[in-house]
């Protein structure tokens, strides 16, 4: 009778173990899933109440593998410039509007956000200027930070400049030449070196190539093929502007000030004669040149025929 009291008793102890044990797993379940259940409702409330910041499906993922550029995402940028508030705007222009914006590293930036993206052109001018400016590197350029695209947005982020503007960095004469090559970069969608155009033609420089095709009066053939519809007066200010400011000598190259004035026409006329005029005399003492070496090669080989003949008897 002993032996099975003491069974029973084992028995029993190991049945309320089970249950303890079973009761322990059981609310242990039921706390986890409490826990979620808090979670979950902690972050919908919170992503209910910060609704407005959304990430943008299906971002744009072409990859821009000119010089060292962040890739931002919609959301980051929407953050930065408190949804592209209007009390941020602090430029705008055909190509956009700019908004001032500072990053969650409490960096400040401004953000360009490009207009028309859809229209003919835009997208070819988005990936020149981040292509041009990304491999940009002088103390006096305005360096791109980084940009963002999606499928319906192209952004560039800029670092923010306290009361200034391009033109302030854009001083010295350096500056200058690099900002009429640029210009002409964007006029014709065309790299400031090309050695394909080897394959056609003698011209591997494109301030070459550019005034090759005004000598020939053939405008409309710089303009990048991609712009369907422009302003033929105003292409030519620009590539006379531009063509100005690449002068080959630096003393003859315009200030930021006068290459401002002159876009808008004022007195461009009277620069560009001068340019011209120099241009042509320049043309004719290197066709006067090139004759003078053609005449010396002549004669070198009439030369080096008659010793030939005079060793061969």
């Amino acid at each position: 009778m002993e032996l099975k009291h003491e069974s029973f008793a084992v028995s029993t102890s190991k049945s309320r173990l089970k249950v303890i044990a079973t009761s322990a797993s059981c609310g242990a379940f039921i706390l986890l899933i409490l826990v979620a259940v808090l979670a979950y409702r902690y972050h919908q409330f919170h992503k209910e109440k910060n609704d407005i910041f959304v990430d943008v499906a299906g971002e744009d993922d072409r990859k821009i593998t000119f010089g060292q550029l962040r890739r931002f995402s919609w959301r980051e940028l929407q953050l930065a410039t408190d949804n592209f508030s209007e009390s941020n705007i602090i430029g705008q222009g055909g190509c956009g509007k700019v908004y001032k914006g500072i990053l969650s590293d409490n960096m400040k930036v401004a953000v360009k956000r490009l207009a028309d993206y859809y229209s003919p052109g835009g997208e070819a001018a988005f990936q020149r200027e981040v292509q041009l400016i990304s491999v940009a590197f002088h103390k006096n350029l305005l360096k791109l930070v980084g940009f963002c695209t999606t499928s319906s947005e192209r952004i560039l982020v800029y670092p923010y400049m306290q009361n200034l503007s391009v033109a302030y960095r854009l001083r010295e004469k350096t500056d200058v030449f690099g900002y009429g090559i640029t210009l002409l970069e964007l006029v014709t969608g065309q790299r400031a070196i090309d050695l394909s155009r080897l394959e056609e033609e003698e011209e591997v420089l494109l301030l070459d190539h550019i005034k090759k095709l005004l000598r020939e009066n053939r405008l409309d053939d710089i303009v990048d093929g991609n712009l369907k519809t422009y302003d033929r007066k105003e292409v030519e200010t620009i590539v006379q502007v531009a063509l100005l400011c690449t002068n080959s000598s630096p003393e003859g190259r315009p200030k930021m000030e006068e290459v401002v004035k002159m876009l808008r026409g004022i007195g461009l006329a009277e620069r560009w004669a001068k340019w011209e005029q120099l241009e042509d005399a320049m043309n004719q003492d290197l066709a006067v040149l090139m004759s003078q070496q053609y005449i010396w090669a002549e004669d070198s080989s009439i030369d080096q025929e008659a010793i030939q003949l005079s060793r061969a008897r």
